[in-house]
């Protein structure tokens, strides 16, 4: 699911260590963790949640 919000620029993709594996910030766990329940909230398709300026 990361991968596709990251893909769909729901959230910034994430820096990466030496070793391949993504090192997440406390503001991109945030971000990740709001964007989740944006995500599961917004049922009636009107996007409130997206007024972030994330991009």
């Amino acid at each position: 699911m990361i991968r596709y919000y990251e893909q769909t620029g729901l959230i910034p993709a994430a820096d990466r260590k030496a070793s391949g594996y993504r090192d997440y910030s406390d503001t991109d766990v945030f971000k990740l963790g709001f964007t989740a329940f944006c995500v599961s909230e917004d049922q009636d398709g009107s996007g409130r949640c997206w007024s972030t300026g994330w991009t």
